[in-house]
Parts: C-alpha cells; sequence; structure tokens
C-alpha cells in the first residue's frame, strides 16, 4: 500500500468516525475491504472497496439519507406529538374534504394524540378536538426542533436553519434570499420557544437595532435597561450595526449566560458568559415578551 492511499484510506476513515460511528477492517475479505457501522436504532453493515470512490459517495449518501429519516409512527393514546409540517391542517374528519378544516396548525406544535386509524390521528390542540394525517406529525422533538452546537455553522440549507424558519414561517424572508441563520431568526425563534406570541404590524425593516423603535410602544412588551432571564438583548456596534442575543439566565451578579446566531460571524451559533461591566458597555435594551 503506497503512502498516498494509506493517507486516503485514513483520512476517510476518520470522516466517517466522524459521521457515523464506528469502523473495522474485515478480517476475511479478500480485498481488505472496510465495514462501517452506522449506530442507529439498529446497526446496518455496509462494505466498501476501498478503491471505489463512486460507490463510497453513494454509500455516504445512503447513510445519511438513513440517519435523517423519520420513521412511521402510530401514536399511543394520551401521548405527545409534534407538527412536522408547516400550516398541518386540523380537520373535523379523517378525510381531505371540503371545508372541513378548522384551523392551521403551525410547525413544531405539541398535541395530544387521542385515537390512530387509517392514516388519521385523532388530537387535542388548544381545546379542539380534529384529525390530522399522520404524515404531517412526528413522535420525537428531535425530528422538529433545532439541535445547535456552539461554533457549528448553519447555512440556509442546513437542518437547524430550515427548522428555525419553518417554526417562524419565515418571517423575515431570510430562507427566500439563502442567507446562513441570522440573529433576528433565532432570537424570534426562542420568543416563541417561550410561549409568547410576537405582533409585529406593518412596520418594516426589522432587523437587529430596529426592535427596541418597534417595541418600546407596545402595551404587551417590556423594555428594560436592566436585564432579565427569557429576555432579548438588542445592542448596537459602533459601526451602527445591531445585534441580538437571548438571554438564558441573568444572575444576581449581573452576569448574564446568552445563546445567539450570527455571532462572531454568519451563521454561526454562540453561547457564552457576559459580565456586567462588558454588556453595560454596550448600552443594551432587553425586550421581554409576556
Amino acid at each position: 500500500m503506497n503512502l498516498a492511499y494509506a493517507v486516503a484510506v485514513d483520512l476517510l476513515q476518520f470522516a466517517y468516525m466522524a459521521l457515523f460511528g464506528r469502523l473495522e477492517t474485515h478480517p476475511h475479505s479478500a480485498d481488505n475491504a472496510v465495514v462501517w457501522h452506522v449506530e442507529e436504532n439498529e446497526q446496518q453493515r455496509m462494505r466498501v472497496a476501498p478503491h471505489s470512490s463512486a460507490v463510497l459517495e453513494t454509500l455516504h449518501q445512503n447513510a445519511l439519507d438513513k440517519a435523517l429519516e423519520i420513521p412511521p409512527i402510530t401514536p399511543q393514546r394520551n401521548t405527545i406529538i409534534y407538527v412536522a409540517t408547516v400550516g398541518a391542517p386540523l380537520r373535523t374528519n379523517p378525510h381531505t374534504g371540503i371545508d372541513n378544516v378548522i384551523r392551521h396548525i403551525p410547525y413544531g406544535s405539541m398535541l395530544v394524540a387521542l385515537e390512530t386509524l387509517n392514516g388519521w390521528v385523532r388530537v387535542f390542540h388548544k381545546g379542539t378536538e380534529g384529525y390530522v394525517s399522520l404524515d404531517d406529525v412526528v413522535d420525537r422533538s428531535a425530528y422538529v426542533y433545532p439541535k445547535f452546537i456552539i461554533g457549528e455553522v448553519n447555512l440556509s440549507s442546513d437542518p437547524n436553519t430550515e427548522r428555525v424558519r419553518a417554526m417562524i414561517e419565515d418571517a423575515f424572508s431570510c430562507g427566500e434570499s439563502d442567507l446562513p441563520l441570522q440573529a433576528e431568526e433565532y432570537a424570534l425563534y426562542k420568543i416563541i420557544r417561550t410561549g409568547a406570541k410576537v405582533v409585529w404590524g406593518d412596520v418594516r425593516p426589522r432587523v437587529p437595532g430596529t426592535w427596541n423603535d418597534i417595541f418600546s410602544k407596545s402595551d404587551t412588551v417590556k423594555v428594560s435597561a436592566e436585564p432579565k432571564s427569557r429576555t432579548v438583548m438588542e445592542y448596537r456596534f459602533e459601526n451602527g450595526q445591531g445585534h441580538l442575543s437571548f438571554v438564558e439566565s441573568a444572575f444576581d451578579d449581573g452576569t448574564l449566560k446568552v445563546s445567539e446566531a450570527n455571532w462572531p460571524s454568519d451563521g454561526i451559533y454562540n453561547e457564552r458568559m457576559i459580565v456586567r461591566e462588558e454588556w453595560e458597555k454596550l448600552a443594551p435594551k432587553f425586550i421581554l415578551f409576556g
């Protein structure tokens, strides 16, 4: 085995271990093929001829598809399920018929499953019983909500970004513009997850740096110079550009734990601790949505 080939195999093995789990060389293979183990609910073995880049690429994509695949569900009575499509119809009966839609349920909403029959599930949502298609729901929050990693870039096509935009219904049209995840999108997502409702009105733009002006006259939103947990912190840099962070916790000594997107560069998710002396220099406003 020449050096270049050995290095290529080592790099490939490292990449697959990082993405999919463990790997080992098959001891009885004539061509010393590699066996990859994808550690899902059931292990799947894929034997790869090391010299075939086309085969490797195909198996790589198949493994990714399997990892992202959402299995069909049969919800049990009185269990929680989640809406996995944007605007899933809640119907009066288990049929796609004329004028039987009660409302459209937002992506990520939690429902109580009451009964499953013929591709439909009878559910309870905000005081109303109705039917939703099994194609519109999943049984795990991990299939719906984003899972952020500190320092990871979230591009427009990445699952985290797509899930946030589904949750906020692409309120800022960043999906249309194919932008990476923006600070205002993440902040609005966090507000929605607290259960608060945001009423914007017709004012535009709603970019970071404008939220204080937009909500300072609202009767349902409180804007303060003092931080509280579960508020949005807004401030401007010296160049006039604004930024939004979500205050996860405000401690007694004035230290803040914040999470944010698009910081310190495009699309990156971040969490950090900010001491009082540091955030006071930013002259921020803290926006609490009730």
